[in-house]
């Protein structure tokens, strides 16, 4: 895979830091794809488990003529941010300068956890929701309603089966309830409020962590997710199954 890089122009001394990858297709272009990383990973060319989720479904799609765009996202660590709302939105803006380029073409946002914060709310954005036809929001937990605008036409909530999470109870320090996406899902998915003809559908795949890695004591391993990825992105991106 071969990547072109774009300054972030927001701020000048970011330049150098903050960079946007762009893969380039194998073939004609012919749609392009926003990835956006996790909380643990600032893009797809780390190596915790998410980055290389993206990296290997950029990969996987650069051959059918999609143009992968990645920006490099901060982290809590970086100290951009007091705060995880202040976070979201930074990285929102950070993936709203990267997505303006090119708008005509057929975009989907592929994005991880807290990624898919971000995700939702550049289709929340009337600015930005006109630019994204699709969301796949890979172990995004949604709370709060949020109500998608623009062209989009499909969100896609997946999780990996072995994906709990605990909750603190109100007063309590210790985690007391566990749960599954098959609890959180379902809420999940009813808080993104969508107007007629947005498709929202739920997949929970089992045996596959956060990052949909499988669980194994070698390397990291995608091969089930890309599995059932890639045919959807195919699909939500309009390509030619032949193609």
């Amino acid at each position: 895979m071969s990547f072109q890089s774009s300054a972030l122009e927001m701020k000048p001394n970011w330049e150098a830091k903050w960079p946007v990858h762009r893969t380039l297709p194998a073939v004609q272009r012919w749609a392009r794809l926003l990835l956006l990383s996790s909380g643990q990973a600032r893009d797809m060319t780390e190596d915790r488990s998410d980055a290389v989720l993206l990296r290997r479904v950029a990969d996987a799609m650069a051959p059918l003529g999609v143009e992968c765009i990645n920006p490099r996202l901060p982290l809590r660590v970086d100290g951009l941010s007091d705060s995880d709302e202040a976070l979201i939105s930074l990285r929102s803006d950070m993936a709203a300068h990267a997505l303006a380029r090119d708008p005509t073409y057929r975009t989907v946002v592929l994005a991880v956890s807290l990624g898919a914060q971000s995700a939702v709310e550049l289709a929340v954005r009337r600015e930005t929701a006109g630019l994204i036809d699709g969301l796949i929001l890979v172990g995004g937990i949604f709370e709060r309603p949020k109500a998608p605008v623009g062209r989009i036409r499909s969100i896609d909530l997946v999780y990996g089966g072995r994906d709990h999470v605990g909750y603190l109870r109100d007063g309590e320090e210790a985690v007391q309830d566990i749960e599954g996406p098959n609890d959180y899902g379902p809420r999940s998915q009813k808080q993104l409020v969508t107007g007629p003809g947005v498709q929202t559908a739920l997949h929970v795949l089992p045996g596959l962590g956060h990052a949909l890695e499988q669980s194994t004591d070698a390397a990291i391993n995608h091969s089930a997710a890309l599995d059932y990825l890639v045919p959807l992105l195919r699909d939500r991106l309009g390509l030619d199954p032949k193609t």
